[in-house]
């Protein structure tokens, strides 16, 4: 019999059979018929995803043929979809029951068990599934969702490809394999399978929130806020689509204030050079010149200033204020490590403060050095604000000459924190290659003079302890040449 001739039959004797059952009564000549259209009706609600309709017509089912796994199985479904899990549980062991063989029971409690968070519990009834039924996708997505729950997400994704392998429009497991390779932080690769999943289905909210958060992962704050607002029209109780974008409003706020700062950066070729001062002049802890080689790198072509400090920061410690263009100072090396974590939590970028053979090297003019005895002149008052020009204060960056490098006010101005650990007696034993100072210390290395010194080498070092602040010294950022 045909589908329409099945449904016009069945549905025009489907309230006589009611009675039959209630009296005892049923009529044998009908059963297999009933059945036939009960697996036909109960599977087209199934793929329909109508969970309440086919919660209703499976207990209709059942209340006909009490002892048919077919009924119980799939409210079982409707149950899990339904989030009456405990009862799910029940209707796919009473399957389990009258079937022992139905891999699709074993498949349905594997889902209430993940649900019910037993996921080792689950995992073993979809091997059950899958030892009954080799190709069954269903089942490979619920162990996947097991090992995920379990933290097991390589395992998690190779049951998502097979699942995927057996059938190509499985949204859901498109979904969860997303969530497998999000968690391994492999973001693009998520966002990839969760647009195949909305591809699929572009009605589920939860695949867009998730969607929306790898993308706010990777900066792409625009992007997660449009997912998000997707989420929310899906489904406008969405709390936490709701609570995701207004982090990344916020986040992109951040993130456009911050493009008036990105720094301005000099490229500076890796190269080996004389480090320190044996001039007569020199103080004891320059001593000795030694030969430094240092990889490529980038470094600020000015040091931070008051604005960008406050672009990242929300506020402004300097002592000279209200000069946006000056040099920050009055920060702390401790602050300094704040402002670069949040400043690389902005960018997505590794910036840092350079070592003190980075800074001498951008200092002298990296591999176009002319050797002069300050940074980019053999006269101070070319290249450097200090205590005969500056009037006791700091003055806006970049109007002095620059060096070699087209880097300026290393000479000058603010003291510049440096990474390092400040050792006395450090290059005497410093390595060749890429030296990063002592491994511990009291107090961090600064470099450059400021403007109420008159002391300049570009060699000259000096130290701060890492929590004091001082009107006379800032710093510069570096990043690595990759």
């Amino acid at each position: 019999m045909d589908k329409n001739k099945q449904l016009i039959a069945v549905e025009s004797t489907r309230a006589l059979a009611r009675v039959g059952v209630q009296f005892g009564l049923a009529n044998k000549i009908f059963e297999e018929e009933r059945k036939e259209y009960w697996t036909l009706r109960l599977n087209e609600l199934r793929k329909e995803k109508l969970h309440e309709d086919l919660l209703k017509e499976s207990t209709d089912c059942i209340l006909e043929f009490s002892d048919w796994h077919l009924g119980y199985c799939l409210r079982s479904m409707s149950k899990n979809r339904l989030k009456d899990y405990v009862g799910a549980f029940s209707d796919s062991n009473k399957a389990i029951e009258l079937k022992p063989n139905c891999s699709d029971a074993y498949c349905r409690r594997s889902f209430s068990k993940n649900n019910l968070k037993d996921y080792t519990g689950a995992i073993s009834d979809s091997n059950k599934a899958i030892s009954l039924s080799p190709n069954y996708a269903d089942a490979y997505y619920s162990r996947g969702y097991s090992k995920n729950g379990l933290k097991d997400y390589a395992g998690a994704i190779s049951d998502f490809d097979k699942a995927i392998e057996l059938d190509p429009n499985g949204a859901n497991s498109y979904n969860n394999r997303g969530n497998s390779k999000y968690n391994l932080k492999d973001y693009a690769s998520a966002i990839s399978d969760y647009n195949k999943a909305i591809e699929l289905d572009p009605n589920d909210s939860n695949v867009y929130n998730t969607r929306g958060y790898a993308k706010y992962l990777l900066s792409d704050f625009k992007g997660a806020i449009s997912d998000y607002d997707k989420a929310l029209e899906l489904n406008p109780n969405h709390k936490l689509a709701k609570n995701n974008r207004d982090i990344a409003i916020r986040k992109l706020k951040e993130f456009e204030n911050f493009n008036s700062f990105e720094p301005e950066m000099v490229f500076v070729q890796g190269g080996t050079f004389q480090m320190g001062s044996d001039d007569e002049n020199a103080s004891d802890d320059e001593k000795p010149a030694h030969t430094v080689t240092v990889d490529s790198f980038y470094i600020g072509k000015y040091p931070v200033t008051q604005k960008q400090w406050r672009d990242v920061m929300g506020n402004n410690p300097s002592y000279f204020e209200d000069c946006d263009d000056c040099p920050i100072e009055h920060v702390s090396w401790n602050d300094v490590q704040d402002f670069l974590k949040k400043l690389n939590g902005m960018t997505g970028k590794n910036y840092r403060l350079p070592t003190e053979a980075e800074w001498e090297f951008a200092a002298r003019g990296g591999t176009k050095s002319n050797n002069y005895l300050y940074s980019g002149s053999n006269d101070l008052d070319e290249v450097a604000w200090y205590c005969n020009n500056s009037d006791r204060k700091t003055h806006p960056v970049g109007q002095k000459k620059p060096n070699e490098l087209g880097i300026y006010d290393m000479s000058g101005n603010v003291y510049e924190w440096c990474n390092d650990w400040y050792d006395y007696l450090y290059y005497k034993t410093s390595p060749v290659l890429n030296p990063k100072g002592p491994e511990k210390g009291d107090a961090r290395v600064v470099r450059g003079g400021c403007w109420y010194f008159n002391y300049y080498r570009v060699s000259l070092r000096y130290y701060y302890y890492p929590s004091y602040r001082y009107d006379n010294c800032g710093f510069r950022v570096l990043s690595r040449y990759d």
